[in-house]
């Protein structure tokens, strides 16, 4: 019996030690400290840099996020809403999905707390995103409503202006898990609240093309083309801007179609007034080449699509 209490003493003593050992590790882990200081941050302009160093050593935040979930299990857990952001976008940077939940889920608790706008939308837009990124299309409709049912009298808010771009998401998500005549029918609501806006109805030609109805994609493409070379309250540059966009799409749509020479008229359109641009070179060449047609004048984009592209490479910095 004695000997065995002898045992029994040394094995509680040795537990204590390892306990001890394990805790002053934890104590001195240096991500441990790392994370703790992101509640020091304050202002957009450090809390941005951050972010772009954070983003920057993949490596070392996998290792502060791993250190910062074990932390956040504590009661209470450590991180004020910046902190809490910050590990998220991290995490959501190093495609770690999980870990980015959490923290937008936190981060989310504390931004209610303080009932702040531009916290809310923060969280909510990097918590939608993941669940799309993630292909957690349920869980991105969830957001989308949570967001979409935060009630707020006053037309002008923050919170009430970013809903029609949150319910924008949740029919994209909708798309995503077939539900195209859900989707379909709140993309014309945005279309009727919009007056002759052309942005949602690009977003219903999206929906289309994703669900493979391919004429009413083309229809809904070229009916944002017109809305939008209607607006006279949109400089000529964005709309133009705007407008190559959406051309852009409608050729590809038509490359699905196997109408060649309509996607081509598309391309063309757009060289007319961007005539060194690489991508609309190199497609119209690529499109051509495919399908055996204007083989010389093929290549002669293809070739100077390369050119342009590496005299682009050369201006940045």
């Amino acid at each position: 019996m004695e000997k065995l209490a002898r045992c029994s003493t040394l094995a509680a003593v040795l537990l204590a030690a390892a306990l001890s050992t394990l805790a002053n590790a934890e104590e001195n882990d240096p991500y441990r400290e790392k994370a703790l200081r992101l509640n020091d941050i304050t202002g957009t302009g450090p809390l941005e840099g951050q972010l772009r160093l954070l983003v920057k050593d993949e490596a070392g935040s996998k290792k502060l996020v791993e250190a910062a979930i074990t932390m956040a299990k504590d009661k209470p857990q450590p991180f004020n809403y910046t902190a809490c952001f910050l590990l998220a976008r991290a995490a959501h940077s190093g495609k770690n999905f999980d870990g980015a939940q959490a923290f937008y889920k936190l981060a989310s608790e504390q931004a209610f707390k303080v009932q702040s706008a531009a916290k809310i939308i923060q969280v909510y837009d990097g918590l939608i995103d993941v669940f799309y990124e993630n292909k957690k299309f349920d869980d991105a409709i969830k957001a989308c409503k949570e967001f979409l049912e935060i009630d707020n009298p006053d037309r002008t808010s923050p919170i009430n202006r970013v809903k029609p771009f949150v319910m924008e998401r949740m029919i994209q998500s909708l798309g995503k898990k077939g539900k195209l005549d859900d989707a379909v029918k709140l993309t014309n609501e945005l279309i009727e609240a919009d007056g002759d806006g052309w942005y949602f109805v690009r977003l219903k030609a999206e929906i289309y093309r994703d669900a493979g109805k391919l004429d009413d994609s083309i229809k809904s493409y070229e009916e944002a083309i017109e809305r939008l070379g209607k607006l006279k309250d949109v400089e000529e540059e964005r709309r133009d801007r705007f407008a190559r966009g959406l051309r852009y799409a409608l050729s590809g749509v038509y490359v699905e179609q196997k109408k060649i020479e309509k996607a081509a008229e598309q391309l063309q359109a757009l060289l007319k007034k961007d005539p060194d641009n690489p991508t609309f070179n190199n497609d119209l060449g690529f499109i051509w080449d495919e399908h055996d047609l204007h083989l010389d004048e093929s290549e002669k984009l293809i070739r100077k699509a390369i050119e342009d592209e590496r005299k682009l490479r050369k201006k940045l910095p």
